[in-house]
């Protein structure tokens, strides 16, 4: 029997659904999963934050340069300036949110 290769919504989804259970994906994870391009990758991620960002949702989708992971989390950690990262552990920094619009 032939693999069926995955599409686009069934890569959108599975790592959507990486997200949500470890709530982080990298690039190279991805890339190594299935053969897409770079701009596939950065493709999917755009159409995961629109979801979130368009749904309202309680999470925002984040990149972390120093670990080059895509994270997913609450709004109320994201935007936070680093005069108020000192209390807080959970804090990203302040992301740069894209979406369609």
């Amino acid at each position: 029997m032939k693999d069926k290769k995955n599409g686009k919504t069934q890569m959108v989804l599975w790592m959507y659904e990486k997200l949500l259970s470890e709530r982080k994906i990298s690039k190279e994870e991805v890339l190594a999963k299935e053969n897409i391009s770079s701009i596939t990758f950065k493709r999917y991620i755009y159409d995961i934050k629109d979801y979130l960002a368009i749904n309202s949702s309680e999470y925002a989708l984040v990149y972390t340069r120093r670990y080059k992971l895509y994270k997913l989390v609450h709004r109320e950690n994201v935007g936070m300036g680093k005069e108020n990262l000192q209390g807080s552990a959970n804090a990203i920094g302040e992301p740069k949110f894209a979406y369609h619009q």
